[in-house]
């Protein structure tokens, strides 16, 4: 065995390695924001009866949630996936303009979590 064939092995398993760790990170980051999102409707439907203030609060999973979510897909893929990994270059694997529409999404229903609820009234 040459050495050469030593050294190409032992690139590999790094190639491997640095792709494996952030690909563990995005997946365990989702399931932070499931965790979250699921925490947050468990609150959000809890407490929808109840006073406009205690509704309010409820909401605050919901927030750490799309915050999560919006660190994934922007900073995760629309930044790092497009910059660092030259994801732009690929006709294939170019994500870059889905990561900009889910974190379109996750913006508009933080805008329509963060509406404030009031107490209705008869009258």
């Amino acid at each position: 065995m040459s050495k050469d064939s030593i050294g190409n092995r032992e690139k590999r398993r790094e190639y491997h390695t640095a792709h494996t760790i952030p690909y563990i990170g995005i997946i365990i980051a989702e399931g932070l924001f499931s965790l979250f999102g699921w925490i947050a409707t468990g609150n959000m439907l809890r407490n929808v009866k109840k006073d406009a203030k205690t509704f309010n609060n409820s909401k605050t999973f919901a927030y750490i949630a799309y915050m999560v979510a919006f660190c994934i897909w922007f900073f995760g893929f629309a930044i790092v996936g497009a910059e660092w990994c030259a994801m732009w270059q690929s006709q294939v694997w170019n994500g870059q303009q889905v990561a900009f529409n889910i974190t379109e999404v996750m913006i508009g229903f933080v805008i329509l979590v963060s509406l404030r609820d009031r107490e209705l009234t008869d009258g």
